[in-house]
């Protein structure tokens, strides 16, 4: 069973997500905020990660680049209503970040 942990804020989003992917067999851990991800990212392995970049604690970049860190095998999805592309491209370089 793959391990996913949901980064997501707004409520709707993170339940249907979480729901969707318990659904199709996925262990889901869904985190409101980016401490509560770092929590959870220093508790148990991920093989996924959904990440939302709005966070209201922790920058979603932060959170990216410190998850890549403890897990550099866990894949990470951005999520983000950001249009800036600089911030999308940033996000996507630090997904793929393992120092």
């Amino acid at each position: 069973m793959a391990q996913v942990l949901v980064v997501e804020d707004e409520a709707k989003i993170g339940a249907l997500l979480s729901s969707a992917l318990e659904a199709n067999g996925s262990g889901v851990t869904w985190c409101r905020d980016g401490r509560a991800a770092l929590s959870a990212v220093n508790a148990r392995a991920f093989d996924l990660a959904l990440l939302d970049l709005g966070l209201p604690d922790v920058d979603g970049i932060e959170v990216c680049r410190l998850l890549k860190r403890r897990q550099p095998q866990c894949v990470v999805v951005v999520l983000t209503a950001r249009r800036d592309e600089m911030d999308v491209i940033e996000g996507l370089s630090r997904g793929r970040t393992t120092t």
